[in-house]
Order: C-alpha cells, then sequence, then structure tokens
C-alpha cells in the first residue's frame, strides 16, 4: 500500500501563506433572506463586484457576519454549479465538519465531534430522511438519524446552511442543523437556462462514464407567477480493492503443530484474512420543481417538489481463509510472533472459500413542500410550511453464491521480511497493511472445489414524514419583534429482512460445467503492495448466473420473513415555541440578540416481532417532554470586530433502528444485538463564543470555542455467554464458525448513560491576495482548523472499564484551499484531512480486540474553469489525486487491518453553457 499523503509540499505552502496573511476561515454562507431584526441584511453592507468562486466566499461571508449565531454556509457559484461534485463533500469544506464515505463518495457528514445522527437535515425548510446501502462494513442500509448525502446531485441545490447554535424558531440537533435549498424561479430575474455536460473518468475500473444537468426558470404575469424545472442526472463506475479481515481474534486452535505446547495461546490472527473487489455501477437522477406565486408584496406562496434516484448495482468478489471457521480441524505449521500477534503463520486443513455477492439497492425519495409568506398587517406576520416526503430503499437482490477447497494448505504474511513460501517459527514485526497470501494448491482448477454457499436475501426500508408548522412574528418598535409558532411533525420507518432457511444445503456438490470462471475484473491488484495475492489470473470465482439456474426454486431458497430482524418505528412530535429579537446599544456598541424557548412533546411506538404468524408484532409506546431555552448574542465591538455568545439546552433523539426491539444474530461475529424501545434522547447544554475580525478587501479571520455538557448519552450494554440448544436452533446459526459448547455470544443493547464533556475550537480565515502586485493579485486562500475533544467511559471487557474519545470524534481536521481567478479563467486545489476516531467501543463486538476505527487521512482535489465567453465555458476537476486508502482497523493500541480499500483517481471534463 503506498505510504499516507499528509500535509505534502502543496499543503504546507498553503498553511504557511494562511499563517503569515492572518488566520484560517472557511466562511461559505449562502442566499437564504436573514429574520427581521435578528440580523442585518448583507444589502445593508458593501458588495465588491466579483464572480465565481471568490464572488461565492464573498456573499457567504457578508452572510457570515450578519447573522446573530454560529452559522456557515456553501452557495452555488452560479446557476447550478456547486462548488464540489458531491454535497458532503462540499461540506467538509467547512470548519468542525468532517464526512464518511462510501465507494469513495462522501455519504454522511458529522459536526463538531458529534457523529452523523446529531446533525438535523431539512430541505427547503423540512425534516427529511434519507437511507441508501453499503457494505457491511459501512453499516449496510442506514437505519439512523444519519442523513445519506450520496443520493442526490449537487447541482440541484442553490445553498446549504449549517446552523452550529440553536434559537427557539429552529429546531436543531445536539450538533447542529443542516438546511438544503434548491432553486426557485424568483431568485433569478426573468427568464434562465443553463446545461452541463461532463465525462467522469474512473481510474480503476478504466471507464468514462456520463454526467449531465439541466435547469430552466422564469417568471410570468408582471413577475407574479414562476416556474423553475432543474434536472440532473449521472452514472458512476467505481472499482474498490484492497484487503478485508472481518477483525482478528485469539488463538483457539488445537494443541497441535506450532500450538502443541500452547505456544500461540492468547496470541490474534486475522480471522477472515481475503483480497476484496468490489464493483459498483450508479445512476444518479434528480429532479427540482418549483412554482411560485406573489399576487401582491404581501403574500408569496411556493410550491417545492424533489424527485431522486441512486441506483447501484454492486459486484463484490471475496477470495479468503476463513481461519476461524472449523479451527478444531485447522493444524498451525509455523506462525511467527509479535507479541500477541501471529504476524504470520503457515497452516493446514484449512478451508478456502470463494464468494461472490450481487446487490441491486435501489432509493426513491419523494418531498413536497408548500411555503407562504403572508404579511397580515403591517407589524403582523405569518409563514406556514407544510411538508410530506417518502423515501424507500429497497435491497431486492441481496445474494451471496460461494465455492470452497475444505482441505487446503494456506499462509499468510504481514511482515516484509519473512518469505511467505517459507514460513518457520520466529518473531517478526507486522510492518504491511495488506498481506502476502499463498495457497497450496491450483486455485484455478475447478475439480479442486465444491459448492459452499447458495444465499438468498433481500431487504426493503419505507421512511415516509408528515410536516405542518405555523410560524408568526409580531413586529414592535423599533427592532423589537416577537416570534412564535406551533408545529407537527411524523416519521415513520419500516424496515423488512428477508432470507433463505437453506443457504448450506448444497454444500459439497462438485463444482461442474461453468459454474466458476475467473475472475472478471481486468488489472486487479495493480498497484496494491503485496508481491503475492490473489489476481485476474489465479482467483478463480463462482459464476452467479450458473448457480442460479442451477439452485434458484430448489426448496431452501425461498425466502421468507425475518421477523427478528425486522421492525417498524414511528415518532411523532408536537412542539411550539416564542423567541424575542432585539437590536440595542451596549457600552455604545451595536447588540444584535435573541432570545426564547422551545417545548417538544415527543410519543415513539415501536413494533417487535414475536414470533408466530409473519404478521405478528407487538408496540411499545414511550413519552417523553423537553424544555429547551436558547440564547444568541452578537456584538459589534467595532466596525470589523464581531463578538458572539450563545448558549442552550438541545437534543436529539435515539437513532429509529435503535428503538427496534429487533434481534441481530450473527453466526460469523458471534453477536447477539437488540434494540431498546424506551430509550430516551440524547441531551445536553452548550455554550458558544466567538470572535471575527472582517477585512475591507473580502478577507475575515475567526476563531471560536465550543462547550457541550452532555447531560445524558446513549451507550451500549454488553454481556456475554453461552447460547442454549433452543437459542441456536431459533437464531437458525452456523455452528461452522463456533463451538456452541465453548464459544461465549457477545449480548449488546442500547440504554441512557450518563454523558460527558464536549470542549472544541474553531479557526477560520479568508483572503484574497487582492493587494499584491500582478497576477499575484489573483491569488487566494480559504483555510480552516478544528480542533475537538471529548472522552466517555466504557466497558473495556467484563468488569474492567477505560476511558477513550467518543465514538465518530476526530480530534483534529483541516481544510485548505488555494485558489486563482480571473474573468475568463481560474483554478483551484483543495487538501481536506481528518484525524483517527474511533467506530465502535469496547471488546464485547471485536473479538476481544479493544474497539476499533478508522485511520487519519487526507484528501486532495483540483479543479479548473476556462470561460470560452459570457454563456459558455470548460471545467476540468480531479477527486483524490493522491489516491489515499480508507484504513479500517481493530484494537486502538495495535491497529490490525480490518479492511483497507482504495478507490482510485478521479476526473471529470465538461462544457457548461447558461443563459
Amino acid at each position: 500500500m503506498q505510504p499516507k499523503f499528509k500535509l505534502n509540499r502543496i499543503a504546507s505552502s498553503l498553511v504557511v501563506a494562511g499563517l503569515y496573511f492572518g488566520g484560517a476561515s472557511l466562511a461559505m454562507a449562502a442566499e437564504e433572506p436573514a429574520k427581521e431584526g435578528t440580523q442585518q441584511t448583507a444589502d445593508d453592507m458593501e458588495v465588491i463586484e466579483v464572480t465565481g468562486y471568490r464572488a461565492s466566499l464573498n456573499r457567504s461571508m457578508l452572510d457570515k457576519r450578519a447573522a446573530v449565531g454560529s452559522k456557515e454556509s456553501i452557495m452555488a457559484e452560479d446557476i447550478g454549479k456547486f462548488p464540489d461534485l458531491n454535497v458532503a463533500e462540499a461540506l467538509q469544506r467547512i470548519p468542525g465538519i468532517t464526512i464518511t464515505r462510501e465507494a469513495g463518495e462522501g455519504r454522511q457528514v458529522s459536526l463538531r465531534g458529534l457523529g452523523p445522527s446529531f446533525t438535523r437535515v431539512t430541505i427547503n425548510g423540512m425534516d427529511s430522511a434519507a437511507a441508501t446501502g453499503g457494505s457491511d462494513a459501512s453499516g449496510s442500509v442506514n437505519t439512523s438519524r444519519a442523513f445519506d448525502f450520496n443520493i442526490f446531485a449537487s447541482e440541484l441545490f442553490k445553498q446549504v446552511d449549517v446552523y452550529k447554535t440553536p434559537e427557539a424558531s429552529r429546531d436543531v440537533g445536539l450538533a447542529g442543523a443542516i438546511n438544503m435549498r434548491t432553486a426557485r424561479p424568483f431568485d433569478f430575474d426573468g427568464f434562465k437556462t443553463a446545461l452541463s455536460l461532463k465525462g467522469a473518468y474512473s481510474e480503476l475500473p478504466d471507464k468514462t462514464d456520463p454526467r449531465a444537468s439541466f435547469l430552466i426558470s422564469d417568471t410570468f404575469a408582471d413577475d407574479t407567477l414562476g416556474a423553475l424545472l432543474s434536472v440532473a442526472y449521472s452514472k458512476r463506475s467505481i472499482r474498490e480493492e484492497g484487503h478485508t479481515t472481518v477483525r482478528w481474534q485469539k488463538n483457539n486452535f488445537s494443541a497441535v503443530g506450532a500450538n502443541a505446547n500452547g505456544e500461540l495461546n492468547g496470541a490474534f490472527y486475522p480471522r477472515f484474512p481475503r483480497a476484496t473487489g468490489v464493483l459498483n455501477e450508479q445512476k444518479r437522477l434528480g429532479v427540482t420543481a418549483s412554482f411560485q406565486y406573489r399576487p401582491s408584496d404581501k403574500v408569496e406562496m411556493t410550491l417545492d417538489v424533489l424527485h431522486a434516484e441512486l441506483n447501484n448495482d454492486r459486484d463484490e468478489y471475496q477470495y479468503s481463509a476463513p481461519l476461524s471457521k472449523n479451527t478444531s480441524q485447522i493444524t498451525p505449521v509455523a506462525a511467527v510472533l509479535n507479541g500477541d500477534e501471529i504476524v504470520a503463520g503457515k497452516f493446514e486443513h484449512v478451508s478456502t472459500v470463494s464468494e461472490y455477492r450481487r446487490d441491486r439497492m435501489e432509493t426513491d425519495f419523494d418531498q413536497y413542500t408548500f411555503n407562504t409568506d403572508w404579511q397580515i398587517t403591517d407589524d403582523f406576520k405569518a409563514n406556514i410550511l407544510l411538508g410530506y416526503g417518502d423515501s424507500t430503499y429497497k435491497n431486492p437482490l441481496q445474494n451471496t453464491v460461494g465455492i470452497a477447497n475444505n482441505d487446503s494448505t494456506f499462509s499468510y504474511s504481514y511482515a516484509s521480511n519473512i518469505d511467505v513460501n517459507n514460513i518457520t517459527n520466529s518473531t517478526a514485526v507486522r510492518n504491511m497493511d495488506m498481506p502476502n497470501m499463498v495457497w497450496g494448491f491450483d486455485t484455478t482448477d475447478p475439480n479442486n472445489y465444491v459448492v459452499d454457499l447458495m444465499r438468498v436475501r433481500s431487504t426493503k426500508t419505507d421512511n415516509s414524514n408528515k410536516v405542518a408548522e405555523f410560524n408568526f412574528t409580531y413586529l414592535g418598535k423599533d427592532d423589537a419583534k416577537l416570534h412564535f409558532g406551533a408545529g407537527y411533525r411524523k416519521y415513520e420507518m419500516e424496515f423488512r429482512d428477508y432470507r433463505n432457511s437453506g443457504e448450506n444445503n448444497f454444500d459439497g456438490d462438485p463444482v461442474t460445467g461453468d459454474m466458476a470462471h475467473l475472475l472478471p475484473l481486468g488489472d486487479y491488484g495493480d498497484g496494491l503492495d503485496p508481491t503475492y495475492f490473489p489476481n485476474a489470473s489465479n482467483w478463480l470465482t463462482p459464476n452467479y448466473g450458473a448457480f442460479m439456474a442451477a439452485y434458484m426454486g430448489q426448496p431452501g431458497t425461498e425466502q421468507e420473513l425475518s421477523g427478528q430482524r425486522s421492525f417498524g418505528v414511528s415518532e411523532t412530535i408536537y412542539n411550539a415555541y416564542a423567541q424575542f429579537d432585539n437590536v440595542s446599544s451596549l457600552f455604545g456598541k451595536t447588540l444584535r440578540y435573541n432570545f426564547g424557548v422551545r417545548v417538544e412533546r415527543t410519543k415513539t411506538t415501536s413494533d417487535t416481532y414475536v414470533g408466530g404468524d409473519v404478521d405478528a408484532f407487538v408496540n411499545f409506546e414511550n413519552f417523553y417532554t423537553d424544555v429547551l431555552p436558547s440564547a444568541n448574542f452578537a456584538l459589534d465591538l467595532t466596525d470589523q470586530l464581531v463578538g458572539r455568545f450563545s448558549m442552550a439546552k438541545a437534543i436529539t433523539r435515539p437513532s429509529l433502528g435503535s428503538l427496534a426491539g429487533a434481534v441481530n444474530p450473527s453466526s460469523v461475529n458471534q453477536k447477539i444485538s437488540s434494540g431498546n424501545p424506551k430509550l430516551e434522547p440524547f441531551r445536553a447544554n452548550q455554550i458558544d463564543l466567538g470572535l471575527e475580525w472582517y477585512g475591507e478587501d473580502e478577507s475575515m479571520v475567526g476563531a471560536s470555542v465550543f462547550y457541550k455538557d452532555i447531560e445524558q448519552w446513549i451507550s451500549s450494554e454488553n454481556s456475554s455467554r453461552l447460547l442454549t440448544p433452543s437459542e441456536v436452533t431459533e437464531y437458525n446459526l452456523d455452528t461452522s464458525y463456533f463451538n456452541p459448547a465453548t464459544d461465549q455470544f457477545a449480548f449488546t443493547n442500547p440504554v441512557n448513560s450518563p454523558g460527558f464533556d464536549i470542549l472544541g475550537y474553531e479557526f477560520i480565515y479568508q483572503q484574497p491576495f487582492s493587494f499584491l502586485p500582478g497576477f499575484l493579485k489573483n491569488f487566494g486562500v480559504v483555510t480552516n482548523f478544528t480542533y475537538v475533544d471529548a472522552k466517555t467511559d466504557y466497558e473495556k471487557e467484563d468488569g474492567v472499564f477505560d476511558s477513550a474519545p467518543i465514538t465518530g470524534l476526530s480530534k483534529i481536521s483541516y481544510n485548505a484551499t488555494l485558489y486563482y481567478e480571473t474573468d475568463v479563467y481560474g483554478a483551484r486545489l483543495s487538501y481536506n484531512y481528518r484525524d483517527k476516531y474511533l467506530n465502535n467501543l469496547g471488546t464485547t463486538s471485536n473479538n476481544g480486540n479493544d474497539s476499533n476505527g478508522f485511520k487519519d487521512v487526507g484528501y486532495l482535489d483540483f479543479s479548473a474553469f476556462y470561460n470560452i465567453n459570457d454563456n459558455l465555458s470548460i471545467s476540468l476537476e480531479a477527486i483524490n489525486l493522491t489516491d489515499e486508502y480508507s484504513f479500517f482497523w481493530v484494537d486502538r493500541d495495535a491497529q490490525r487491518p480490518y479492511e483497507v480499500l482504495h478507490t482510485g483517481r478521479q476526473y471529470f471534463l465538461g462544457l457548461r453553457a447558461s443563459f
């Protein structure tokens, strides 16, 4: 594996430039009008006439300055032209935001150290639920509150606002809130249209795919009516290559060979050392429509419609030696130790398994919002929002077929100085993330294999969301305003899991005819470090079509509802709020402020399967009420210096999946997890303090500190025990992966628990170098740096406790963008870094390893444009220039490889027209 790209000379020069000229920032804000009375308007400030990326930064900075609380935003540089190709990847340029990726693309967003579920996401002001699927290691189907941004093409959105501090009139999560707004006809002056065509080349699959977007908008009847339509379509081919292990576990081999005298007792080895290749073929469609009616200057009505589709055909190939399977028959011939690890070993009587999994993932999203602004009298106005959303994720095809050699010799080595072909008992240091692996038989001969697996599964998730909000504002004297209102929201999720009961019915059948062929991923493994590793010339994989023709329809292949894993959850929320806004003077300085209280009453209902009939589900109900005060202050210390102070109480409700009483047993992981319908929210008190300096040349330097006192958290309650014979039968477990007489299963379920403190700092800086001579004046820099610290206590193992950073928290993250821009051409280079972070705490779910998580990673991206004329331009973009690897590890200290994958570079060449 190539070395990690951290802060090379390019990134170093960006930081040096940032320090030299004054600080760190990314203030990318939006055009959404500020609430009257709480904010100054950007129209009241000087706007320097610039275009493109620099113009969007300038307008963003003005919007940030006008806000009372802490706010960041991103806006389109032009009609249908977002700064990044993916909304999540654009958001990672904002201080305090980090992202998780799926198949090389941004999927979910974390804010200020708290995971994706802690940020409330709305589209056009309405709560939205958008879920996709992914790899098993990334959590597969999303049943949490986390929003999957990869459903949507970025061209659909005009602006994205990030609110880091609550107001009584705005419901936010424990971390904050993100609102994405689509374009509307009244955003433009009359007729507008734009067309973008791009070719997207992906390096690993060596394939070029189309990406296109179109927008048309116009106003009619003296600008009292408006209509807009936008469409975005793309295909995307992404290949993932690398090595996975499904964690490491302690030695449980028989006392034979190299373990004859217990020499390997307590030593960890990879459970499923394997080569992994995944091909994702995605199709993404997005459509927005907006209709606006403004019969007078007192009434404006808007209907926004959003439809999105994301379809992914996923072909996954695995070639493995499952050392955790049938361990009583395996003989360790030789082992190379490094402390408590077997870093290299040779084994006999090992099962070698080649699997192919086909997934068809389909997400459909629809949302309708109707918004009315009505100036009822000169001093009284109303805003009404009505909305309905529906998101369906289907995985109708989740089938896995396998072939195996059940008595083979296998060797691996994670040590570069150990010859994998000649392993003897010794010691060495693990210094390879991906091992050399060799097998002692002809891996290309079908006669050396038998049928091993015929798994037929599917899942479906239905989400629906209904919203009604009634907001009113009374205009008092001068700048005083009273906001009050009430709202209703109902969110429903239903998850169903289906699987066949006879996935091992055909084990041992001969592999005949065309039931196997060589790996169809050409050039697989080029660029991977190991010398000895499965590739397209020696990797025999099952032929999916032949397996389906031979076995599908036979007894044991029919899908049945897995009631234990299925569930339904509904959540109904009633809220009311009152908020006072004003502008006054403090020590001769202008003080803008708001304060108020929000009350929310929540009812949750969880449907849990109780056995018997497929519809045998029972309901569990829970109720709770939260009173959420908040206050925000912005003091204009000078014409250029703004100080901010905010304090509030905030909540995030439990993950919907964790509210379910469903049970999820796993033979491979020796784990049984379940939900808890009686969970109450995460609750916190928080304080923000900030200071920002705004220069006259579009520059800005800012710093803020934030503190969250988490009063109530949700953690895992863990226990371990042997299963009873009836439980083994009830859960339909495969005993080839464990010994029911000796191997304990981990039982986990979520419970409310005491909290902890979060302390963080953000530094932001933005500077166009317009003061420099000549061509240098066209350069500019945008940077930010975030540090967050939070620790929680966890049960490391039965009765033993430790402390660690909370899951999902990267202590350090930073961004740096260097840009060069004129009216005719421009380019920018952006680097984003995220520190290591934990994904799961404790040993119970990690086979005795202490937790799991991800290594730090940095991504370098490039973009450039050339304006042929006022209406036509060409662009070039490059994503992940250094071809970074995602490294998922197990055990906090040892950081043993769990999943090491890369997706290669991507390039986009485009032509864009606007009128």
